[in-house]
């Protein structure tokens, strides 16, 4: 989000017409979304972080906040986590159990998990790709290319390979 976001603020103040700017900001949409899909961006670009502003069993909605969620595993594992401490996770894709033809359905925040669990997880867990682009790339980039004319959520949603019909 933040390395797209940076690309996007750099097009936007570039000078460069803003047919050409559109064009290279719908290329790095695509391209980025490729490369996602295709599992080419390194790990520790899908990790998030935020600080624990309080112990976590003192958060009364810790169970709607991924941070406090993986903090609590992580004291169950022994961590030390304290007040002030940030919170690395990621946002995993949805696990189909055995036996079973559809994923389990869970939220964002019951899906979040240190990255260390992920590099151990042996590829079991990955990334949820498509939370990513639909939540942490499209709405900083919808916002910035707000202003520009020929350029729409839906049109932004497209070029991530996002479904249209939710953003017209």
């Amino acid at each position: 989000s933040k390395d797209t976001g940076r690309y996007v603020t750099d097009q936007i103040l570039s000078g460069e017409d803003s047919e050409i700017v559109v064009q290279n900001i719908y290329a790095h949409l695509e391209e980025l979304a490729t490369k996602m899909r295709n599992e080419e961006l390194p790990l520790e670009k899908y990790v998030i972080t935020k600080g624990l502003s309080k112990h976590p069993n003192d958060y009364p909605d810790g169970k709607s906040q991924p941070h406090v969620q993986v903090a609590k595993t992580m004291i169950k594992n022994n961590r030390n986590v304290n007040t002030g401490d940030y919170i690395p996770y990621i946002i995993t894709a949805p696990i189909i159990e055995e036996g079973s033809d559809k994923p389990k359905a869970t939220t964002s925040t019951e899906r979040a998990r240190h990255p260390e669990e992920i590099a151990r997880s042996g590829g079991v867990l990955k990334p949820d790709i498509e939370w990513y682009l639909a939540q942490q790339i499209l709405p900083p980039i919808g916002r910035l290319c707000e202003p520009i004319e020929g350029t729409s959520q839906s049109v932004l949603a497209a070029k991530l390979g996002l479904d249209t019909a939710r953003y017209n």
